[in-house]
């Protein structure tokens, strides 16, 4: 091991970190156990977006499932006020979630990407996952460990125009930071 990271500073830097994310966990669970119990609706069983969901998790790695998603914190997905799906999950190290619009489908979010998006105000502000981690081409720095892409859709004036926003989450493996941003 070299000297830098045995330094006392580099080692309490490093405790306080690990301390630091793990009372963010802690408190993005808490946050979302009470958000998914003030949801006054859950999803239809039989709806295209709690199918969605299933099958995402369904289909997803043996690793990651166990990791981040594998038991549901509620036993139903929610609606999101803007007729979306969303599902949280906890895991062996971490939390994770699934969401679905009718414009994205049905896409995981978890780690410090989550924890950035739940920050931001999740769907509201960046928009719905539209792929997974590192799913499409990246345009953030070189150097980014994983990326995921957001997508905002908003109804700006009578004829039914759509304002698009395209949103990517960098992550380093030190901060999450903003991408570029694409408005049509």
């Amino acid at each position: 091991m070299s000297d830098a990271l045995r330094d006392p500073a580099t080692v309490r830097l490093r405790a306080t970190k690990r301390w630091l994310r793990a009372l963010l966990v802690s408190s993005l669970q808490v946050g979302l156990l009470a958000l998914c119990a003030d949801q006054a609706q859950a999803a239809d069983a039989s709806g295209p977006g709690v199918s969605a969901i299933r099958a995402k998790r369904d289909s997803l790695s043996s690793e990651l499932r166990h990791a981040n998603f594998e038991t549901p914190i509620t036993e139903n997905p929610q609606w999101t006020p803007d007729g979306g799906v969303f599902q949280f999950f906890t895991g062996s190290a971490d939390i994770g979630a699934i969401y679905w619009s009718k414009y994205t489908g049905a896409h995981v979010v978890y780690g410090d990407i989550l924890a950035y998006w739940a920050n931001a105000g999740y769907e509201t502000e960046l928009g719905y996952p539209s792929d997974d981690e590192g799913g499409a081409a990246s345009t953030c720095p070189d150097g980014t460990r994983r990326s995921q892409q957001f997508i905002s859709t908003h109804v700006v004036n009578d004829q039914g125009v759509l304002d698009v926003g395209i949103n990517e989450l960098c992550w380093d493996g030190t901060q999450v930071v903003e991408g570029i941003r694409y408005l049509s």
